[in-house]
This record gives C-alpha cells, sequence and structure tokens, in this order.
C-alpha cells in the first residue's frame, strides 16, 4: 500500500485503501439512518460534521428544511466520511499508523480525527494563520476545532494581555492593516478602501454621530454549531443582549429611530451574496431583506453587491458594532470604539479594547456612551497585542523553510526547520503553543516604552496611507497642527496635519490632502508630534 516520495517520506494512497467492503459497509450504515443529520457511529456524530460542510459550502440555515439536492448530497458526502473513518480505523488498529496530521476542519479530515481518537493515536488539525490573507509561514496546531481552540486562547488572554510586542510583530501588523485596507486576500470580501467622501454617495450628514454596524454570515455560526455538536461546545455563555443578528439590527434601528444626533448603517456581510469566491446567495439573506424594511430616514443598509467599501464606512465611523467578525478586531486596531453583538462568542476578548453588554438595556446605554471614548494608546495596543497573540504567539513559525511568498507550480526543496524542537512540540505536546512561547518572556517598563514609541511609528506609517493612497514602508515624521493657527509649511520630508472637527488638511512635500476622517482624527491624536511652540 505505501511507497516512498522524492523526500524519502513513506507515503499511502487513501483510495486504495477504501476496499468495495469498506464502501460497502459505510452505505449500509448510511441507508440505515432514516434522517442523515442524525448519523452516529462508534459514537461519533458523522451527521452533524456533514452537516457542516453542507450548510457552509451553500450558505444554508440549519433550521431550514432541505430541499432533494441537499439530501443527496449530505448521503453521498456521509459515504465517503464515513468509508474514511473506516478504512483510517483499520490502520490505526494494526498500529501501522500512529500519529496523524490534517490541514483544514472539513468533515473528511475530522472523520480521520474521531479515528484517531479512537484507537488512542496522536492527532492535530493545522491551518495557516489568518495574516495577510494566507500566510503559510505560521501554522495554528490544534489538538481541538477551531471553536474550541480559540475558546480556551481567549480564556488564557489575561495571562497574555501585559506582554509587549516584538518590533517584528508590529512591524507585520502594520503590514496586515495596510493589506486588509488595500481589499486584497481571498479573505477579505470588501472592496478595498477609496479615499472617496462617503457621506455624499450616502446621503449622510457630517454634523451628526455615524454608528457603522457589521453583520457575519450566519451560515457559519450555523454550520460551527455543527462542530460543536459533534465534537465538544465551549464552556457555557454569558448572558446575550440579542437573539440573532436580526434582532440586534432592529433594536438598533429603534433605538436611532427620531433620534436627530444619529445616524446608523448596516454593512451586510459582502459574503451573503455572490461575490469574488462563489455565485452562491444565502439564505439568510433572504431573511435580512424582509426584516430591513420601513426604516428611518436616518438608517441606510449597504447590501453585498453595492459598490461600497466597509474600510470606507469604517473611517468616517465614530463607532463600529460587529456581530463577532474580525472587523470587529481590524476596526479597533485602528483605535476605533467598537462594540460587540455577540457577547462570549470565541473570536476576540471583551473589556480591554472591544466592549460588550449582558442585556439590550446595557448595548442602548454603551451605544449612546462609546462614541465618546477618546482614543488611547494603551487600548489601541492590547488590541495589537491580541492579534500577535492570536496569530504569532499562537502559531508554529516556519519562517526559516518557507517564504512569505505561497507556492504555485513548484514544491520547495526540504529543508529541517532551525528549530525542530518547537516542531516536535506543538505536534506531541498537551500544551497549547502560545503558553510555552511566553513562557521565558519578561516584561520591564523600558520594554513597553519601546513597544508603545514602535506603534506609534507604525501608525503613522498607516495614517499616511489612508491620506495619500502610499504606503512608504517608512516612518513619516508627522507634525500636529493646531487649528486655530496658519498651518505650517513640512521640512526635511516631514508632514504637516491640522485637525478640525474630524475634516483634515496634510501637507507632504508639495501635495495637500483634504478629507473628513474621524478615524484619521483619532490616528493623528494618538501617533502625531505636537508642532514646536513659536514654528511658523
Amino acid at each position: 500500500m505505501a511507497d516512498t516520495d522524492l523526500h524519502g517520506v513513506k507515503r499511502f494512497d487513501l483510495g486504495l485503501l477504501i476496499s468495495q467492503d469498506i464502501k460497502n459497509e459505510a452505505r449500509r450504515i448510511v441507508d440505515a439512518t432514516p434522517d442523515p443529520r442524525e448519523l452516529a457511529h462508534d459514537g461519533v456524530l458523522f451527521g452533524a460534521m456533514c452537516l457542516h460542510d453542507l450548510l457552509l459550502s451553500y450558505k444554508l440555515m440549519k433550521d431550514t428544511p432541505l430541499q432533494d439536492w441537499a439530501w443527496r448530497y449530505l448521503r453521498q458526502y456521509l459515504n465517503s466520511t464515513l468509508a474514511t473513518y473506516l478504512a483510517l480505523s483499520k490502520l490505526f488498529a494494526s498500529g501501522d499508523l500512529t500519529d496523524l496530521v490534517v490541514y483544514g476542519q472539513y468533515a473528511a479530515n475530522i472523520a480521520a480525527v474521531s479515528a484517531a481518537q479512537r484507537w488512542g493515536a496522536n492527532s492535530r488539525l493545522i491551518t495557516a494563520i489568518n495574516h495577510r490573507g494566507v500566510d503559510r509561514r505560521f501554522l495554528h496546531v490544534n489538538k481541538h476545532h477551531y471553536h474550541l481552540w480559540y475558546s480556551s486562547l481567549i480564556a488564557d488572554w489575561p495571562t497574555c494581555r501585559d506582554f509587549p510586542l516584538t518590533p517584528t510583530q508590529i512591524r507585520e501588523i502594520g503590514h496586515d492593516i495596510i493589506f486588509r485596507l488595500s481589499g486584497n486576500g481571498v479573505q477579505t470580501y470588501s472592496p478595498g478602501r477609496t479615499g472617496t467622501e462617503i457621506h455624499s454617495r450616502l446621503n449622510l450628514d457630517q454634523s451628526k454621530k455615524l454608528i457603522v454596524a457589521y453583520t457575519s454570515s450566519l451560515d457559519e455560526y450555523n454550520a460551527e454549531d455543527q462542530l460543536d455538536i459533534a465534537l465538544g461546545a465551549p464552556p457555557q455563555q454569558p448572558p446575550k443582549p440579542f437573539v440573532d443578528q436580526i434582532d440586534w439590527l432592529t433594536f438598533m434601528v429603534d433605538h436611532v429611530r427620531g433620534r436627530d444626533d444619529l445616524q446608523f448603517v448596516i454593512r451586510i456581510h459582502p459574503r451573503e451574496d455572490a461575490n469574488k469566491r462563489d455565485n452562491l446567495t444565502s439564505q439568510h439573506l433572504t431573511m435580512l431583506r424582509a426584516a430591513l424594511t420601513d426604516l428611518p430616514p436616518n438608517v441606510r443598509v449597504v447590501w453585498p453587491r453595492d459598490p461600497v467599501s466597509s474600510y470606507d464606512l469604517m473611517e468616517v465611523a465614530n463607532q463600529v458594532q460587529a456581530w463577532s467578525s474580525t472587523v470587529g478586531l481590524e476596526a479597533a486596531r485602528l483605535g476605533v470604539p467598537v462594540l460587540k453583538a455577540n457577547r462570549g462568542y470565541s473570536s476576540y476578548p471583551e473589556g480591554d479594547f472591544v466592549m460588550s453588554a449582558a442585556d439590550r438595556e446595557e448595548f442602548g446605554a454603551m451605544a449612546d456612551s462609546l462614541m465618546e471614548f477618546p482614543p488611547t494608546l494603551e487600548r489601541l495596543i492590547f488590541s495589537h497585542r491580541y492579534y500577535a497573540c492570536s496569530r504569532f504567539n499562537a502559531a508554529l513559525d516556519l519562517g526559516d523553510i518557507i517564504g512569505p511568498t505561497p507556492f504555485k507550480t513548484w514544491l520547495a526543496a526540504y529543508r529541517r526547520p532551525k528549530r525542530m524542537e518547537d516542531v516536535e512540540r506543538a505536534f506531541f505536546s498537551n500544551e497549547p503553543i502560545w503558553r510555552w512561547k511566553q513562557a521565558d518572556e519578561t516584561t520591564d517598563q523600558l520594554s513597553l516604552n519601546h513597544e508603545a514609541m514602535l506603534v506609534m511609528t507604525e501608525l503613522r506609517r498607516v495614517l499616511h496611507f489612508l491620506i495619500t493612497g502610499t504606503d512608504l514602508q517608512r516612518d513619516v515624521r508627522i507634525v500636529l497642527n493646531a487649528s486655530d493657527t496658519p498651518i505650517l509649511h513640512p521640512v526635511d520630508g516631514e508632514a504637516v496635519l491640522q485637525l478640525n472637527s474630524g475634516r483634515y488638511v496634510y501637507r507632504f512635500g508639495k501635495e495637500i490632502y483634504s478629507r473628513y476622517s474621524p478615524l484619521c482624527a483619532r490616528l493623528a491624536q494618538l501617533c502625531a508630534i505636537m508642532a514646536p511652540e513659536g514654528r511658523s
């Protein structure tokens, strides 16, 4: 069954391992199950596993009746997934296979992990980190599925939050911010920022505060629920203010109805409709269209296909609300006040840089008060630290053998990683990577001051990009000009920035830029350098 690849590693073809007898056994089990969603074998909930993939692939709702094609899909998928489990169970039982690594938590892979667990074999789920799209230099190596893994990471956040960032991490976070703002990467569904005045496009009033709410793709959450059923759910969740996203959005519509000081824009997640990755429309989108009617004049809805960038909206928002998607973390990294509607969901911690509420009354009060939160470097740095913790500190670093450019049609020659002990520990230790990575770190005030200085440097790079659209890949000395004095002339490659109620004037070289941008105003307060008194 096994042969050797070009690196001298033994391999086998799973397709050959799945005999006709195994296929027949799998089909017999599937055919004997009236409702394939409930199929279980050896205590493994295969129906829930395969339903995860069905919901995710076709953007379906878990409570919506399945059509005939979906039933056929589910049964066929169960046949192959169960056959994978039965074949690998034989291999593990024979002792010929002792360890298992699979990439991605698809049903067939989860079935393989279940076979390993049944026979006491070591297994790991791996995936490249979500950084600058997909960064293959860093691998998450998980003993559990991602929802449980993230829950464990967030539970450990209080022990990680006070460790300063490294210079490399700060630089990488700057790269990622600009990468996402540009709309790059297969996991960024929104168009990139345009830098144009969005108020006129959406008929908004710059004199009124603006809350922007970002929804999430419900099928992704429904699918994850199925893996929780199959593999174990995170700990009990805290009280939540809303039942679902429609409950949240309609609450906020009523909250701003009749207000002459507030505007509310709902950004429906671009994945809910056909997009650059697929041509499917979600069932959730139909529900959203039915619910978001009879809206007051101070409410706008940006639908998935509307040519509006989520990042242009973020730039003018006085507050971002997120169900629980990564856009909340993205906004927090840029100093935007963020209120998370899906309290307790395992995506990022709440309290240090993203706020949440236990009930509707508290949520409404926070929606009003959070816009007045002054930006603080401490809160922004906490968001950067969590990003680094969840990406770099929680991942196996293979940057010495895998470059930032992804493989396409070629495979790099094998090289032994410099830190082979880290590889062994990631795959054979029961301790999460982030725990043993931080075990030897120490913190002192000097390193914290150095961290703050480097973060401010990177923020100036991002601020210059937001204003000019150009990434200089270096620090720009940005001098903050008092609003009640004539704007200064920049010298020695510096830039001069003047703020007036969220609108800026920016001089760099011979160019002058001016636009309304609360986001740039916040960043400037955190990273710009005050002009010396008496300078003209």
